[in-house]
């Protein structure tokens, strides 16, 4: 038979695990926040380029609306995983949309050794022995990246990773951005990949 003790003890653990967990998910939200001079720095990006801030609940800001005539979206990101081998920096993602709907899927990222799929070469020796270039045909490679001034400046990117899909360009780099010329550069780079891509027969 159930005593008043067990009910009392009971309370106490389940309230217990509660207060836990609910510790962790505000401790969670706590880490996930921008730092006040990373929403300061943005603020003023949305003034110099045009475009509208948001605050998601949980973590970075995001700048969107219009740029060069492309739809575009920026966005930071924590860094992630406590430093180990699958770790990922803080990053600032901008995003360029496109109307190819038959763009393969395309990755680059530099080449670190850790990923095992196919290599797509585009001629540039010192771009091809940076990076790594995967899914996509080798074709398609060249023509995306067959501007010697894009591959210019993506190899300046501080740890770059561009992603390509049917509707978009996102162009990654380390560290969270602040300074809005820097963003507006890295915003020109992603439309131009965008534009290339709008031309592209896959």
């Amino acid at each position: 038979m159930e005593t008043i003790g067990d009910y009392l003890f009971a309370f106490a653990v389940y309230g217990g695990i509660f207060l836990v967990v609910g510790g962790l998910i505000y401790l969670a939200i706590w880490l996930l926040r921008p730092k006040k001079e990373v929403v300061e720095n943005w603020r003023q990006a949305e003034m110099a380029l045009g475009l509208t801030y948001k605050q998601p609940r949980v973590g970075y800001p995001i700048l969107e609306g219009q740029f060069a005539n492309y739809s575009v979206k920026l966005q930071g990101s924590p860094a992630s995983g406590g430093g180990n081998t699958r770790s990922t920096p803080a990053q600032t993602h901008y995003t360029a949309f496109h109307s190819n709907g038959k763009m393969p899927i395309l990755r680059l990222e530099v080449d670190d050794d850790i990923f095992l799929r196919g290599d797509r070469e585009v001629g540039d020796p010192d771009f091809d022995e940076k990076f790594q270039i995967s899914f996509a045909k080798e074709a398609v490679a060249r023509n995306v990246f067959s501007d010697p001034a894009v591959r210019q400046k993506i190899m300046a990117l501080n740890y770059p990773v561009v992603y390509i899909n049917k509707d978009q360009v996102t162009v990654s780099e380390k560290d969270v951005q602040g300074d809005p010329n820097i963003m507006r550069d890295r915003l020109q780079l992603a439309v131009a990949l965008a534009q290339t891509v709008e031309n592209l027969r896959p």
